[in-house]
């Protein structure tokens, strides 16, 4: 998670093993490891652009909007989804979060 938060948006790294990893590959090898880290779930979604969707290690496709949700209903503190979320909302629109 710290590696892909300090790249460049669209980086990459080149890890010591030689292999070259993007930002969102980080993102979704972290959520691989741990289900249950919210920041990587909330720092994934920043990565795509609205309307954009991504599929994780799992097999499960999640959009920009599933991925906050997923990291609200991980970490009903963890404030900086929230602010995600309601910025890429369209104006006045609303949605319901997983945890009620």
């Amino acid at each position: 998670y710290n590696l892909a938060s300090i790249l460049p948006s669209g980086g990459s790294v080149k890890l010591l093993n030689g292999r070259q990893m993007s930002e969102q590959q980080l993102y979704l090898r972290v959520i691989e490891l741990d289900p249950n880290h919210s920041r990587s779930y909330s720092a994934l979604g920043v990565t795509l652009q609205n309307g954009g969707s991504i599929k994780l290690m799992n097999g499960e496709l999640m959009s920009k909007q599933q991925l906050y949700l997923k990291a609200i209903d991980l970490d009903p503190n963890f404030y900086q989804a929230y602010n995600n979320l309601g910025v890429m909302l369209p104006k006045g629109e609303s949605v319901k979060l997983l945890n009620g």
